[in-house]
């Protein structure tokens, strides 16, 4: 049997055959998908842009702005999108440049190095305006190709997803509770309510067990956010693939690969990647975008979980609970960034031929 050449060939033959490890649905949207390939150095220095400013050596602060700032910066170039990249080569950078996040819990869950899978894919898609998810896959060294049972969507404004998950199931959010986001980005001290998991029963019966997959795959939105934050502002290549072979269905029809876009990068002479992706990381951290008006907890004065809240307006536009004396501190609408170095609006400035068009 002729092997795939990317992924999201694997998954879309994956999902054709009678007894399948991915659903047609599954198959149906990777087909639609803009697809993206990164070649061995591409996935290398995704390596250097998940991992330099996220170093066990930086301060838990920094890194915390950092993720903040890319998880708003991180937009689709296209609603639905599909981005693959050499997970071995990824590994293989990885512990060249950072063997200190290998083990560490601020390191994103690696595994060993004759564990690590060929290939890992990403199938993303805007939800809402302000809204994307992430669904993961993932191919075996034998060829077999698998989805992850579980979602992770995350909000490009302030928007308290988390909150709105837990309250359609009825429950409240206990501020002790570890936070989706700190699983998804593999930083424990990352907490925020714009990012959540969400598991897929078609998948799987058993949550306790998608979690743990989860966890194997912790920091991988961190890897996503790095590249969708700073896709502007690193030397890409970008090259499109048009597939001329394929193969037969079990239907017994022809089926003919998918096109792609094959994305290389140039780093400029004697500049180190680690150095070069740092740069990009601050570049995009100090971008200008817009904040819309919104509410933010008062860590100082938390609100009480199990308290029914009856809320006072102060002069400054804050409310106060009377009951538990929590507070919530309005923020008005503003601008944050240097506008300088560009300014952020609702989608990237990712050019493409005409004849590209959907």
């Amino acid at each position: 049997m002729r092997a795939s050449p990317t992924l999201a060939d694997g998954i879309i033959r994956e999902s054709l055959k009678k007894k399948s490890r991915v659903s047609k649905a599954c198959g149906r949207i990777v087909a639609e998908a803009r697809k993206f390939v990164l070649d061995k150095e591409a996935s290398s220095f995704l390596a250097d842009l998940s991992h330099a400013a996220f170093d066990v050596t930086i301060p838990n602060e920094m890194k915390i702005r950092h993720l903040d700032q890319a998880r708003v910066l991180s937009r689709l170039p296209h609603s639905k999108t599909w981005i693959e990249y050499d997970s071995k080569e990824f590994r293989r950078r990885t512990l060249e440049a950072y063997t200190g996040m290998v083990n560490s819990s601020e390191g994103g869950g690696l595994c060993h190095q004759d564990e690590v899978v060929p290939r890992i894919g990403w199938y993303l898609e805007k939800i809402s305006d302000n809204v994307f998810t992430c669904l993961t896959a993932v191919e075996f060294e034998a060829g077999v190709c698998d989805m992850m049972p579980y979602i992770i969507a995350w909000a490009v404004d302030d928007s308290n997803i988390l909150e709105s998950k837990l309250r359609t199931k009825g429950m409240t959010l206990d501020e002790s509770r570890e936070y989706d986001s700190s699983i998804c980005t593999g930083v424990q001290s990352y907490r925020s309510k714009s990012v959540v998991i969400e598991f897929d029963e078609r998948f799987v019966k058993s949550k306790e067990t998608a979690f743990k997959l989860a966890s194997e795959f912790t920091g991988e939105i961190r890897f996503i956010w790095a590249l969708l934050s700073t896709i502007n502002d690193i030397p890409i290549g970008r090259k499109k693939i048009i597939q001329d072979r394929g193969f037969i269905t079990p239907a017994g029809r022809y089926k003919r690969f998918t096109d792609y876009e094959m994305i290389s990068i140039s780093l400029p002479k004697g500049r180190a990647p680690q150095s070069v992706a740092r740069g990009a990381v601050e570049m995009s951290r100090r971008r200008a975008h817009h904040v819309r008006e919104h509410w933010r907890r008062d860590f100082r004065n938390p609100l009480h979980p199990l308290c029914e809240h009856i809320y006072e307006t102060e002069e400054n536009g804050s409310i106060h609970c009377t009951l538990c004396q929590g507070r919530k501190i309005l923020v008005e609408e503003n601008q944050r960034g240097d506008a300088s170095l560009g300014f952020v609006l609702h989608d990237y400035a990712v050019t493409h031929d005409e004849s590209d068009q959907p």
